[in-house]
C-alpha cells in the first residue's frame, strides 16, 4: 500500500460500513473494520479487501464504553493496520 492513511469505519462489518470500507481500500487506504459482537462478519470484509490488493485488519470494542473506545483509537493511531489483528482486541492493531 503505497498509501499512509488509516481509516477507522466503525460498523465496518456491516451494509453501509461494508461498502464505505471496500471503496475506502479500493482508494488505498489502510482500513480498521470495527465490529462490536460478529467477528466472522468483520473477517469476511478484512478478506474481501485483502484480496482485493488492500490493507485491513478488525477491532472490537463497545462504542457505549468510553475506555473502549479511547483503546480503539489509541491502537489505530499507533499502529494502523501494519499487521493483523486478533478479533476482539483494538490493541493488537
Amino acid at each position: 500500500m503505497s498509501d499512509s492513511r488509516i481509516a477507522l469505519v466503525t460498523g465496518g462489518s456491516g451494509g453501509i460500513g461494508r461498502a464505505v470500507a471496500n471503496r475506502l481500500a479500493a482508494d488505498g487506504i489502510g482500513v480498521v473494520v470495527h465490529y462490536a459482537g460478529n467477528p466472522a462478519t468483520a473477517e469476511e470484509v478484512v478478506k474481501e479487501i485483502v484480496d482485493g490488493g488492500g490493507t485491513a485488519t478488525t477491532a472490537r470494542a463497545d462504542l457505549a464504553e468510553p475506555e473502549q473506545v479511547q483503546a480503539l483509537f489509541d491502537a489505530v493511531d499507533t499502529r494502523g493496520t501494519s499487521r493483523p489483528a486478533d478479533p476482539g482486541t483494538p490493541d493488537n492493531l
